[in-house]
């Protein structure tokens, strides 16, 4: 994995388009926020084609008595698998969709904010894991991707830094593409492909 700082990152994005610091139309730390952003995306978008990468492996949870919901992992951005433990086994869980939930008859689970649910309140007691991806800090010290990957935020960075100054971002955008489309088969080869998840990629790079 990468360790691009994001000093690191609003350095190099202004060497590559000339620069050798910020100004009052595109300070420094605006440069940061914007790859900050980019990072956030881009994490997202890596989620989404290799979710092993960001993946996480919560603590087990007991539910007793009539207790039917725990608290997911602070750091969890999206549930992967949830499972019940079956002795010396895991069995994985369905999501039911909220406008059932109090109708299923299988054991599932439904998050609720900051909980996940267990459906049917009868069949909840016993013991759970989850397989999450987890959400980067709140403030980013390091932008934590795959080598070469960081590139696509120096580029980013630096269209950005254009747009600001009224030029023309398209080659960075361009060039950041391209560098994805040259990491993909790389990560595909180390990670597998997963296809596509409930994270939809939207942005157009």
């Amino acid at each position: 994995m990468a360790s691009l700082t994001p000093a690191a990152a609003v350095q190099r994005a202004l060497t590559n388009v000339g620069r050798s610091m910020g100004d009052r139309r595109c300070p420094t730390s605006d440069i940061q926020d914007a790859i900050d952003d980019e990072y956030r995306t881009l994490r997202r978008r890596l989620s989404a084609e290799f979710p092993t990468i960001y993946e996480k492996t919560s603590t087990t949870v007991t539910l007793a008595g009539s207790t039917t919901s725990f608290a997911k992992p602070t750091d969890c951005e999206t549930i992967r698998v949830l499972e019940k433990q079956a002795g010396d086994r895991w069995s994985s869980l369905p999501v039911v969709t909220s406008l059932n939930r109090d109708e299923v008859n299988c054991l599932a689970f439904y998050e609720a904010g900051a909980n996940v649910v267990i459906v049917p309140p009868a069949s909840a007691p016993g013991t759970y894991r989850m397989f999450y991806i987890a959400e980067p800090a709140a403030t980013v010290s390091t932008y934590d991707v795959p080598d070469g990957i960081e590139r696509m935020l120096v580029e980013m960075g630096s269209a950005f830094i254009r747009q600001r100054h009224n030029e023309d971002p398209t080659y960075h955008i361009q060039r950041a593409e391209k560098i994805w489309e040259d990491a993909f088969m790389g990560l595909w080869r180390r990670y597998g492909s997963h296809g596509q998840s409930g994270l939809q990629i939207t942005r157009v790079w």
